[in-house]
């Protein structure tokens, strides 16, 4: 994933509800100045990164994210018990798949996409450029 410095330009706890860190991811993306199509990419980006928080990690996560000169980065971190499937994300769901797409979904609407696990949890990482 893309290195970012200095602190988050927006952190936020996340919760069983997602309407708030739409709302905020939004607004940043709107005034990272990305244009109209890409902040509802990272939107969806962010709210498939958010809600596999929710469902698979015990509802408790962090987000982060920079503006940066070339657009946002986000970090989704939470305290589940790392991934089951380490290609997750990286490879296209089966079509017959109804669960199990939000890893693929972020990693295409993104322009960098990093995953990192371990025993204390799992770190994705996007960046959304302009």
């Amino acid at each position: 994933g893309r290195a970012v410095n200095g602190p988050p330009s927006l952190e936020l706890p996340i919760e069983g509800g997602l309407s708030e860190v739409r709302r905020s991811v939004r607004a940043l993306g709107i005034e990272a100045e990305l244009p109209r199509a890409r902040v509802e990419e990272l939107v969806l980006a962010v709210n498939e990164l958010a809600g596999n928080t929710v469902r698979h990690a015990g509802g408790g996560g962090k987000l982060a994210l920079w503006i940066t000169p070339v657009g946002v980065v986000c970090e989704v971190t939470d305290h589940g018990g790392g991934m089951a499937d380490p290609l997750a994300g990286l490879v296209p769901p089966k079509p017959s798949a109804t669960a199990g797409m939000g890893l693929w979904i972020a990693r295409q609407l993104s322009d960098s996409f990093a995953i990192g696990a371990d025993d204390e949890g799992t770190t994705v990482r996007i960046a959304v450029d302009r």
